[in-house]
């Protein structure tokens, strides 16, 4: 209820604001080859692409051309980020979000042209849908759990050197007959047999089936920089555009990462997908937000995604949509290890997730797999302790 309240607020807000940006833009019956947006005036019908229109505008068209104002939303929203003042005399609504203005820019716009082309591809897709789904199987489909508490143990016990040495210590009373029971004694005649295993328990049936699971779409087209692929039947009620993807071609593939930029419906066709990939690859983590007062909050589900250098994009990490911000300080458990760091500029963000560039304070810190005890550290130097305890 709380997220239609504020989906609303913001559409009041954002009509508000454009009723009075009509100073901004152009509309006259002159239409040239340049013009941006066609609008019939005799037509129910939104303005549409010049460039779209594959026949010549009729008489009761208009031109309407919007990219003045489009650069003037985009430098109110670069100024936003930046924390200064814009130069340009367009109001904005305090009201109004960064991505809905960053939706206004590229919507008022000129018409994007695709970076590549696209190749008619046959074959299927393995998707995972959400961030949840997308978690478990890039973490080797553990669950959220299974992976904090993993990476919890293992970060506890390598950090503590009375654990670790514990650890690797045999007990010198390890073997006395009264301690444990022996093997002879627990394999004895008497010893009761226990025909089902805790694989066979109901708890383990009911844990199995809500862990989530991977569908199959139909590859329609691809591209260096995502897919269009067909679903047709049996959507998953969670999948929407902004929404986050796991996919991969074949099954000893990786899972690359990527978003649902668009959905349509087609008759007798089924639902059409466009899928715009993110990175490559991914690692799984957990992320905590540090709160200046009071108890930080529990572990979310995050993904830290690599640095691309071909388009200049450097390590991201993608959240979900609350409560994290640009300078948010937070905790990332990841690799066996925790580090904090602040997330800083938000690369992008949809209903369902963000991505921001981050800064780590401890980056250096060496992974949980690397021998972590100090050059001639051992259980003797701390002999000289017992005296004193």
């Amino acid at each position: 209820m709380r997220a239609r309240t504020s989906c609303a607020s913001q559409t009041d807000a954002g009509l508000r604001a454009v009723r009075g940006w009509s100073d901004y833009t152009h509309c006259a019956p002159d239409i040239g080859d340049e013009s941006l947006f066609v609008i019939n005036m005799e037509g129910d019908n939104p303005p549409i692409y010049r460039s779209l229109l594959d026949h010549n505008p009729g008489e009761d068209s208009f031109d309407f051309d919007t990219r003045d104002l489009s650069a003037m939303v985009s430098d109110t929203l670069n100024a936003r980020r930046n924390k200064t003042k814009g130069e340009n005399p367009l109001h904005v609504p305090a009201k109004v979000s960064d991505t809905l203005l960053t939706h206004l820019s590229q919507a008022l716009g000129i018409l994007a042209k695709r970076n590549f082309n696209r190749i008619a591809s046959q074959g299927m897709l393995e998707v995972c849908v959400g961030l949840t789904s997308a978690h478990y199987f890039v973490a080797g489909e553990k669950t959220f759990t299974e992976f904090v508490s993993g990476n919890e143990n293992g970060h506890h016990s390598e950090e503590n050197m009375f654990i670790r040495s514990a650890q690797q210590g045999k007990d010198a009373w390890a073997g006395a007959h009264d301690v444990s029971p022996s093997d002879d004694a627990r394999h004895s005649a008497d010893a009761p047999i226990t025909f089902r295993g805790s694989y066979g328990t109901a708890s383990k049936q009911v844990a199995d089936k809500n862990r989530p699971s991977s569908h199959h779409a139909l590859l329609i087209n691809t591209s260096p920089g995502g897919y269009c692929v067909a679903w047709e039947s049996n959507v998953p009620a969670s999948l929407q555009a902004g929404e986050i993807l796991g996919v991969r071609e074949q099954s000893s593939h990786p899972w690359s990462i990527a978003v649902v930029r668009w959905i349509r419906q087609i008759r007798h066709h089924g639902t059409q997908i466009g899928i715009e990939l993110l990175a490559p690859s991914a690692s799984p983590c957990g992320v905590k937000l540090i709160q200046k007062v009071g108890n930080s909050s529990e572990y979310l589900r995050g993904l830290l995604l690599p640095e691309i250098s071909v388009v200049n994009q450097s390590a991201t990490l993608i959240t979900p949509r609350l409560p994290f911000q640009s300078g948010s300080r937070i905790s990332l458990l990841h690799d066996g290890r925790e580090d904090q760091g602040q997330l800083s500029k938000k690369v992008s963000s949809t209903g369902s997730i963000s991505q921001f560039e981050l800064k780590l304070h401890n980056a250096s810190v060496p992974s949980a797999s690397a021998p972590d005890t100090p050059s001639g550290a051992s259980e003797d130097e701390f002999d000289s302790l017992w005296p004193s305890l």
